[in-house]
C-alpha cells in the first residue's frame, strides 16, 4: 500500500516537472509533446503500481499457503507426540511392573541367603555374595535405563526402550543365577523367589 502512494506520488511529481522542461514559451502552457509525455510516464507508473499491487496479492496469497501448511504439520506433530507419549506411556508402566516383580524376587533371595547363611559352604558363601553385589550392580543399570526411557525423546526412542529391555533382562538373569546358586546349595526356596518373572 505504501509503495503504490509512493509510485503514484512520483508518477505525479514527474509530470509536472516534465511539462516544465519542455515550455516553449513564456506563456505558462506545456507543449502538446510536454503534456503527452507526462501522461505516459503516468500510465507506466501506474502499470508498475498494478504490477506491484498483483505481485502483493500473490506473495500474500503464497505466505497464506505456507501457514496452512505449517498448521497442518503442527497438527500432524502433535498426533504423533500423542501417539509417541501413549506408546512411551504404556512401555514405562510395563517396564515398572516388572522392575517391581524382580525386586521383590530379588528381596526373597536375600531373605532366603540370610535366613540360610550357615548352611552354606564358605567358596558358595562368596560366590552368593558376588552375585548379590553384581544383581545390586545390573539393578542400577536398569534404574537408569529405567530413566532414561520415562523421560526420553522421541529421536532416541528406540535406543533407550531396547537399553531398558535389556537391563532388565540382565537383572532378571543375575537373579536367576542366584536362585540356581542357592537351589545347588541345598536351600529350599520361598514361594517369591521362585518366581519366573519373563
Amino acid at each position: 500500500m505504501k509503495m503504490t502512494s509512493l509510485l503514484i506520488a512520483c508518477g505525479l511529481a514527474i509530470a509536472p516537472v516534465a511539462c516544465k522542461k519542455d515550455k516553449h514559451d513564456n506563456d505558462g502552457v506545456p507543449s502538446p509533446k510536454s503534456v503527452e509525455n507526462a501522461e505516459k510516464s503516468a500510465m507506466e507508473a501506474r502499470s508498475e503500481v498494478k504490477d506491484e499491487q498483483s505481485d502483493v496479492a500473490k506473495e500474500n496469497k503464497d505466505v497464506a499457503e505456507q501457514v496452512d501448511d505449517v498448521a497442518k504439520q503442527a497438527d500432524d506433530v502433535g498426533v504423533a507426540q500423542a501417539d509417541f507419549a501413549k506408546k512411551r506411556d504404556e512401555f514405562v508402566a510395563k517396564a515398572k511392573a516388572q522392575m517391581s516383580t524382580l525386586d521383590a524376587r530379588i528381596a526373597a533371595l536375600k531373605a532366603d541367603v540370610k535366613a540360610n547363611a550357615s548352611k552354606m559352604k564358605v567358596d558358595t558363601r562368596k560366590e552368593v555374595d558376588q552375585l548379590i553385589i553384581d544383581l545390586g550392580k545390573e539393578r542400577a543399570k536398569a534404574q537408569a535405563a529405567f530413566n532414561a526411557a520415562a523421560n526420553g525423546a522421541k529421536d532416541k526412542w528406540n535406543d533407550l526402550e531396547n537399553n531398558t529391555g535389556e537391563a532388565l533382562g540382565k537383572m532378571s538373569d543375575k537373579a536367576n543365577s542366584l536362585a540356581e546358586k542357592l537351589k545347588n546349595a541345598g536351600i529350599k526356596l520361598r514361594a517369591e523367589a521362585e518366581k519366573a518373572d519373563r
